[in-house]
Formats: C-alpha cells, structure tokens, sequence
C-alpha cells in the first residue's frame, strides 16, 4: 500500500490565536480513497502548548514628556496588543516623596507614602484617567507612570515627567556685605534661589575672576539651606588676591529643576592691597669706609590679615649722593615682621 498523503489539521482555531494546549490530530489516508485499515481510521493525535511572551504596547500621549502644564485635567494614553487582548491599564502619579491615585469609589483623588496605582478607564485601544490638579503643588516635577497587562500576565511600562503650573522667573541672588576691602579683610557673601521648592540640589556655585589680562579664576561650592538660602564667609588673604574681582553665585542644576539652568547672579569687588608702614633704623648713623652698617626695621600691615609674617619680606636699596642704586637687598622678616640686614 503506498501512502498518498498525511493531513493535518487543527480543531476549533488557528496556532497563531490560540493560547494554552491545543490538540493536533494526524489521519493516514490510502491511495484507495479509504482510510487506512479499511473502515476504521488510523490516526495520532497529540498536544502542544502555546505561550504568549509578547509584552503590550503602551504609550502615554498627554502630558508631554519634559513638558510645563499651565493646567492637566486629564491624562491619556493608548495600549494595545498584537496577539491577545488588554487586560487592563494602571496609572501612578508621583513626585519625590508623595503618590497620587484616583478612587473611582469617591471620584476623587489622594496621596499616600506608599506607591499606589489607580487603574483607569479604557475604550478599544485609548486609555484615560481624569486628574484634579488642585492636589498637585505648583512648581513641582511630576513622574506619570503606566503599565497595561494582556489577558495572560504580561506587563509593559512607560512613564513621563512633566512640570505642574511652571515657577514663577527663577531667581538667584548674591549679596556682598562690602564692595571694597583691603586684603585681610573678611566679607560676607549671601543670597537666596527664588523658587526653591522641592529641589534635590542642595548646593550653589560661587565662582570667581580677576581682571587681569590673564584671568585667575577660582571657584567655592556653597551649600543651600532647606529654605533656600546660603551663606559664604570670604577670607580674603587665604583665597584671592589684591585687585578687581566679579563674583558671580551661579546654580549647578540638576535634571529635576532644568528651569535653574543657566541663571546667576553677579557682583563685583575690589581688593585694595594693604596699608603698610615701614620703619629703618641703620647703625650706627656714620661709619668708616670698610666698616659694617646694620639695618633694622619693622613691616607693619594696618588690616586683618594673619600676624605670621615670616613668608613676608622687604626690599632694600641703598642709594649714592646721585641717587643712584649701588646696592640692593630682599630681607626676609620673622614672624613678628622685623628685618635686620648686616652690610
């Protein structure tokens, strides 16, 4: 008997839709027409398993991801799946440390410390949830996360982050206590961000640059206060130098506040070199050619500078009766800044 062909064929729905176990049935047919064997049938039948691993697709289309929402009544998306059916979708909105959910018991929305999600209204492939903003805080970045279930377990996720009621002109302060000083001197640098609300960068930049035709430029990080002020006692002596200095308090940004980027504040101050007095006192007042003259002296600094002046020294010149330079010296002084030079 020769075997004219195998047919095979699937009950009840196509491989593609179906899910779970699906029965496949094998029949041997002879070139006679009949089956094989006569009247009776001679088939194999077995089973296979079909799983769906295909996750759902899902987007959210309002609000805008990284956009400013003046007013947001309501948040829409879609979801969809290419083999089974949604489920359902759920929505959470948060921001740093509080969740917001819907109650479709008392149609109306609350906050807990704990992640909640509020599952919404959905129509074919279209998702909705509506919102009442007057919750939310104004000036503050909002994180909406999504996630939509098929009807056999699978999950996807997507989220935004969008800002409720932009700030108001975001300001950055920086108030100097004086606008000039003599070096030594300690002065007081202080100042506010305007709106502070809510921000995750605790910290501000001071950064400074002489008018030198080389620039010096140095920079400090100042902390900000949990109501967003700060405050930096400059000490003159131990970080810039005597001249013309623009200060300028600058914010470091972060991506949660991207709305700071960009924004300063700037003074200027001037470092007067300080007022100095220096005492000579040679000895003895008239000497014979060949003999020794001994300089002594005093430096003193009329500011508040460190009294340790061993790092300090004089210049001294000796002049002929023409005025003219025959001798010069640099002298280094003790801590109390006296000089003493042998010639």
């Amino acid at each position: 008997m020769k075997v004219v062909h195998l047919q095979l064929f699937l009950r009840y729905t196509s491989v593609e839709k179906a899910l779970g176990d699906v029965k496949i049935s094998v029949t041997i047919t002879d070139d006679g027409g009949c089956e094989y064997g006569g009247n009776d049938s001679i088939k194999k039948d077995f089973t296979i398993r079909y799983v769906d691993k295909q996750p759902p697709e899902i987007a959210i289309l309002f609000p805008k991801d990284q956009s400013q929402q003046e007013s947001i009544m309501m948040i829409k998306g879609t979801a969809s799946d290419s083999i089974t059916q949604i489920e359902h979708v759920e929505l959470m909105i948060a921001d740093d440390k509080t969740f917001y959910a819907y109650s479709f018991e008392s149609y109306n929305m609350y906050t807990s410390n704990t992640e909640i999600w509020s599952e919404v209204y959905t129509i074919h492939d279209t998702w909705l949830l509506t919102v009442d903003d007057s919750i939310l805080s104004n000036c503050q970045m909002y994180t909406i996360t999504a996630r939509a279930f098929d009807t056999v377990g699978n999950v996807s996720y997507t989220s935004v982050t969008f800002m409720n009621k932009p700030c108001e002109t975001p300001l950055i302060s920086c108030v100097i206590s004086k606008d000039i000083v003599t070096w030594g001197d300690t002065i007081l640098i202080s100042g506010e961000i305007i709106p502070w609300k809510n921000s995750h960068q605790k910290e501000i930049e001071l950064f400074f640059e002489n008018d030198i035709s080389e620039p010096e430029q140095k920079y400090t990080i100042v902390n900000v206060n949990d109501n967003g002020y700060y405050q930096y006692l400059l000490k003159t002596e131990s970080f810039l130098t005597a001249g013309e200095w623009k200060i300028q308090a600058r914010w470091k940004g972060d991506m949660d506040v991207r709305v700071f980027n960009g924004h300063s504040d700037i003074e200027y101050l001037k470092i007067n070199r300080p007022l100095t007095e220096i005492t000579v006192n040679p000895y003895p007042k008239t000497i014979k050619h060949g003999k020794t003259l001994s300089l002594t002296g005093k430096l003193v600094v009329k500011s508040d500078v460190p009294k340790n002046m061993e790092e300090q020294f004089v210049k001294i010149n000796i002049f002929d009766k023409d005025d003219h330079i025959i001798e010069d010296y640099w002298v280094d002084l003790d801590v109390q800044g006296f000089y003493r030079k042998n010639n």
